[in-house]
């Protein structure tokens, strides 16, 4: 009721999973080998002790084996230290891991498919969008350990609700029993190496690209500029080859967009005679791609009713 003004904005959204699954099978395309389920054991030197390569482990078998490597990248989110130390014990931090929460609730929240994004007064941001049939809520930030598997707290969720019954009309609705889903994940946020210890400006959303002899340190950064990050990262290993980078990624299609239009769901039904939801769903999901699910001619069998996801889609 105390609502005065506000200005509306235009977003994208896009489903982070998916795109680095895509990233990665863009990367494959272009001739790089990708493996998960792999530790990074030990840095490798020769006799001069220049790092040459990587040991590596398959966590599945336990076997290891050996990458070799003119320049080695540590891009690795949240673990970068662990990584870091395996060269010189005795660097410092730069990394500094922070919490975010989400939770999704009922739809109806942002029915119109407007949400809404506030101000705290101690200056955090909480906002409500809609998001995959839901209203997608967060967030916290919070300094955390470094965990392989992060989860919500009850604290934290009972947070989040708290924070949103401030902007809802029926402040009943804000209860852990409408929750629909929950998790959290770390922010591999970056510590400027030129701020004062302690000092809150030390944390910061850009992203640090260190170089050490010839292993190279990408962190930071955010999902929005990882093009950017990308690109940052070869100049550097380029400039140690005394080479330029000829031609950024810009006009680069990532995998399965090259030949996707709007109307790709429409061929997808007509073609083979699938659920327009689901579609839709694959559609946007894997571009192009999505026709290698379908082509089969085999039926597709939707996992839950209410929703267009398939088990052919898992398998």
């Amino acid at each position: 009721n105390k609502f005065s003004n506000g200005i509306i904005i235009n977003d994208g959204q896009f489903d982070d999973s998916r795109l680095n699954v895509t990233v990665i099978k863009t990367a494959i395309a272009f001739g790089a080998a990708a493996c998960n389920y792999v530790n990074a054991e030990k840095l490798v030197t020769d006799d001069n002790n220049k790092y040459i390569g990587v040991l590596l482990r398959d966590k599945i078998t336990g076997e290891q084996f050996q990458c070799n490597a003119k320049t080695i990248v540590n891009a690795t989110g949240p673990f970068t230290d662990s990584i870091r130390k395996k060269a010189d014990q005795n660097c410092k931090n730069i990394c500094k891991p922070s919490a975010g929460t989400h939770i999704s609730m009922p739809k109806y929240l942002t029915e119109k498919g407007v949400g809404i994004l506030i101000t705290e007064p101690n200056n955090r941001v909480l906002f409500m969008v809609p998001w995959e049939g839901t209203t997608l809520v967060g967030t916290s930030d919070s300094a955390c350990s470094i965990v392989e598997k992060l989860a919500p707290t009850m604290d934290q969720l009972t947070s989040l609700l708290s924070r949103l019954s401030v902007i809802l009309v029926d402040r009943n609705i804000a209860d852990v029993k409408n929750i629909k889903s929950s998790w959290s994940s770390i922010r591999p946020l970056v510590a400027d190496p030129k701020s004062t210890p302690g000092d809150s400006a030390s944390i910061c959303r850009k992203h640090l690209v260190e170089v050490k002899d010839n292993i190279i340190t990408i962190c930071g950064g955010k999902w929005t500029i990882f093009r950017l990050m990308g690109e940052d990262t070869l100049k550097v290993i380029l400039k140690q080859q005394g080479k330029q980078l000829s031609k950024t990624s810009k006009e680069l299609n990532l995998y399965g967009c090259t030949g996707w239009t709007k109307s790709f769901p429409n061929h997808l039904v007509d073609k083979y005679n699938i659920e327009p939801d689901i579609a839709y769903y694959l559609s946007h999901g894997y571009g192009i791609a999505a026709e290698d699910m379908v082509k089969t001619g085999k039926s597709l069998t939707r996992l839950h009713k209410d929703y267009p996801y398939t088990e052919e889609e898992v398998r």
